[in-house]
């Protein structure tokens, strides 16, 4: 039987690539190529404000645990806030959030089990970190057109009522103003006029 082992990885202190997802950041500490991809490692700073829309996963399981500040977290109907030291499992295919619910910014050592979602992580910081490209650069601010015109929803925005930066999730593919193949798009109507008829 060959042996799966990953060699030993080391990581110092300071050390690991740092980027933006949106409301929160992160340091990238293990990949699953370190751990034969059994897990990955990364940390997340959280400014003051900073909040994790609700999501899922339905493949990792995530272990949390803060190392600075207190962070909020709520997974279906439970909800707890915690401080350094604190530990919190996220599983897999629950409704889960976080926050950082104190006066300071926070940070977390977030375990992903099995490893992969931190490519996620990457690419997100990476396309964040390159900024808007070509047109989409002369486009004033809160602009929402695409290249080829269409309307796009904001990628980021605050949260109006808290004040709180945070990254929106796209709708399903069926829900975007994009026609069929070979098709047109209907013309659309504005939310607060009624259809005709």
């Amino acid at each position: 039987m060959p042996d799966t082992a990953a060699p030993m990885t080391v990581v110092r202190p300071g050390e690991g690539r740092e980027g933006s997802l949106g409301s929160i950041g992160v340091v990238f500490k293990l990949f699953g190529r370190d751990t034969g991809g059994q897990l990955s490692v990364v940390e997340h700073p959280f400014p003051v404000g900073a909040l994790v829309p609700p999501h899922v996963h339905t493949r990792e399981d995530e272990l949390s645990i803060v190392t600075e500040g207190e962070i909020g977290f709520r997974s279906e109907e439970r909800e707890v806030v915690l401080g350094a030291g604190g530990y919190v499992v996220k599983p897999r295919n629950e409704l889960h959030t976080m926050w950082n619910a104190g006066k300071v910014p926070a940070r977390i050592i977030e375990i992903i089990q099995p490893a992969g979602f931190e490519g996620f992580f990457w690419e997100l910081a990476d396309h964040l970190e390159a900024g808007p490209v070509g047109r989409l650069r002369a486009r004033p601010a809160g602009s929402r057109a695409g290249r080829d015109g269409r309307r796009r929803r904001r990628a980021r925005a605050p949260d109006e009522r808290s004040g709180r930066t945070c990254l929106r999730s796209l709708p399903p593919r069926s829900d975007r103003a994009v026609p069929p193949r070979g098709g047109r798009r209907a013309p659309r109507r504005s939310p607060r006029t009624p259809p005709a008829g």
